[in-house]
């Protein structure tokens, strides 16, 4: 009995001695004990020390134990939203120039695709381009509006003609590629053209030569009422021509006629011209261009 009391005495003062030892332990600074901080009293000290609370962080505000939370400074949040915006600004502008350029081929395309459908559908009703003949008319407007009333407007879906051409169907003030204005072929001056808009959102602009064996066509990719109005962005000019001698495909003359692509940009698509005639033009073969290259707008096109 003696030897049982001796050692329950000895196990109980070995163990209040390391909870002692434990509990000096614990005023040390946290470096030492290698634990985190702790706010509350000593019952709770003693109940992490045995093992019951985790090394977390108590709280008698909260009563709650959650670990302790990093967050960035707001100098490192300031400069990370200036590094956007900075990569922002610099791409920004490419996106949207790249963008600009292939909406405008893609609606090209689509213009020129409509029209030369029509095209072939009219030679279905009429014949064969090569036996076309528009001669016998008493004014240019009689023969254009003939046209388009039996070869053009059957097979394109319109919702608005202009016949003559008016600003409704067609802008009054147009600029060629060196941001001039014109009036020479692209308006209605003569009150010989006839304009229309298409259910697919451009405008038509068109009118027949003298001789009747053809026909210059222009586009607004975009409509009467958007801008720039200017050649090489949102206008461009075709041609086709029929008869016994005439090539009969609808395109333009600057391809018919087998310019070289230089001869292409260098006449007929860049503002450095300086012929007169031309350069009042400057921007007639920006279509051409854009065919020649594959339907593309490419580094060197004077966007």
């Amino acid at each position: 009995m003696k030897e049982a009391k001796k050692l329950r005495e000895l196990l109980k003062g070995r163990n209040r001695g390391q909870e002692d030892r434990l509990l000096s332990l614990n005023k040390l600074p946290s470096p030492q004990r290698g634990e985190g901080t702790f706010v509350g009293d000593e019952r709770a000290v003693q109940m992490r020390v045995r093992g019951l609370i985790p090394n977390k962080v108590f709280s008698p505000f909260t009563f709650h134990f959650s670990r302790k939370r990093y967050a960035f400074t707001l100098a490192e949040v300031l400069i990370t939203l200036g590094i956007i915006g900075v990569v922002a600004a610099i791409t920004m502008p490419m996106l949207i120039t790249h963008y600009q350029k292939l909406s405008t081929v893609n609606q090209l395309k689509k213009a020129y695709s409509e029209f030369s459908q029509a095209v072939k559908m009219a030679e279905i009703d009429h014949g064969l381009m090569e036996t076309w003949n528009f001669k016998d008319f008493d004014t240019s407007l009689d023969r254009t509006t003939y046209f388009g009333e039996n070869y053009l407007f059957p097979y394109i879906k319109t919702v608005e003609k202009c016949i003559p051409s008016s600003s409704k169907c067609w802008a009054d003030e147009i600029k060629n590629v060196s941001g001039n204005n014109i009036t020479e072929y692209v308006t209605n001056s003569a009150n010989t053209r006839v304009s229309f808009i298409t259910a697919s959102g451009y405008s038509g602009f068109y009118w027949l030569n003298g001789s009747g064996l053809g026909m210059w066509y222009w586009v607004d990719i975009n409509g009467p009422k958007k801008g720039p109005n200017r050649l090489g962005r949102d206008i461009f000019a075709f041609e086709t021509w029929w008869g016994p001698q005439a090539v009969g495909q609808f395109s333009s003359s600057a391809i018919v006629n087998g310019l070289s692509r230089d001869d292409i940009k260098t006449n007929g698509c860049s503002s450095k011209n300086s012929a007169s005639y031309i350069s009042r033009q400057d921007g007639m073969y920006c279509g051409a261009l854009i065919m020649l290259d594959g339907w593309k707008i490419e580094k060197d096109y004077p966007w």
